[in-house]
């Protein structure tokens, strides 16, 4: 939710090459990629709560607690239209819309994976259901539907995030190229082994901004979040303390249970769900805004950092 903040205070022209399709790339897919990558422990900024892998965190979660919640344990589904991540509230609903999308992706996955059923894996047991070895049985085959449909959604995640995203913010897409990321290739040699730890250079991680990127909608939204989260404050002249204190009462406000928790005044149905006009709606008015340009002016962050940067 921070990441929005800089809005009010850098305001972007309208960009010249990312429109359309290429604004969710950029603008939505940032926020989840950044979510899993950069979630800063909120106790200890040395920390962060997120693996270093692409693991679509902000959906199922960044621990075993968090994905409980999402989960309805049964036939490894997860909860109509939910998602883990809390902080996702506080991005324009488009962002919430296209990691509803990914929900839905997975529940579809794990049904057609107990319908094929390939090799008998999935096969329901055929103990006496008041069996004790049945209920492990059930357990098991919920539990692996859920794993296997995870990894095959966090696979189309990541082939989104090096085939699509990688290719926008190089602007490889008005060239000719073809280029692409291997994450599977063998490259350089050092003594650190690869996919281990979680490494983010101090650098990279001041020089990856994308504030100035926000469409002109977006940052209207981000400003009447921000009025409800701070009714009696300006946000650009808080204190970074009194700033992450008001987030911190606005996340403690949030519903506990992902399957209860609404956003862009959308109504869950009876079932669960929203209505699939309106979030086709809300991805439509995303797909079709228009990104802001790239336009950075550091004095933005002085709010954020007490005059450091």
């Amino acid at each position: 939710m921070l990441f929005y903040l800089t809005t009010i205070i850098i305001h972007g022209k309208t960009h010249p090459y990312f429109r359309d399709q290429m604004l969710p790339t950029v603008q939505l897919m940032d926020a989840y990629h950044t979510s899993d990558v950069f979630r800063t422990n909120e106790h200890d900024y040395n920390k962060v709560d997120s693996s270093s892998y692409l693991d679509l965190g902000p959906l199922y979660g960044h621990n075993e607690e968090q994905q409980a919640a999402v989960r309805t344990f049964v036939d490894g589904k997860l909860k109509p239209d939910a998602f883990s991540e809390v902080r996702v509230l506080g991005f324009p609903p488009g962002v919430c819309a296209l990691l509803v999308s990914f929900n839905r992706f997975h529940n579809y996955v794990v049904e057609e994976l107990a319908d094929i059923n390939e090799g008998g894996r999935f096969s329901l047991p055929v103990e006496s259901a008041q069996d004790e070895l049945y209920k492990a049985a059930m357990k098991k085959r919920e539990n692996d539907l859920f794993q296997v449909g995870r990894l095959i959604t966090c696979g189309l995640y990541v082939h989104i995030i090096i085939g699509d995203y990688f290719k926008t913010i190089l602007n490889l897409n008005r060239c000719k190229s073809t280029w692409n990321l291997d994450p599977l290739a063998d490259f350089g040699k050092t003594t650190v082994p690869s996919a281990t730890g979680n490494q983010v250079s101090v650098e990279f991680n001041m020089f990856y901004r994308w504030h100035t990127a926000m469409s002109a909608k977006d940052e209207v939204w981000a400003h009447d979040l921000y009025k409800d989260v701070f009714p009696n404050d300006d946000p650009a002249t808080l204190s970074l303390p009194a700033f992450i204190e008001g987030l911190r009462r606005w996340e403690h406000g949030v519903n506990p249970d992902p399957g209860k928790r609404a956003f862009g005044n959308l109504e869950r149905q009876a079932n669960g769900s929203f209505e699939d006009a309106e979030l086709v709606k809300l991805l439509q008015e995303s797909t079709e805004d228009v990104a802001g340009t790239f336009a950075y002016q550091m004095k933005g962050f002085s709010p954020l950092t007490g005059g450091v940067f």
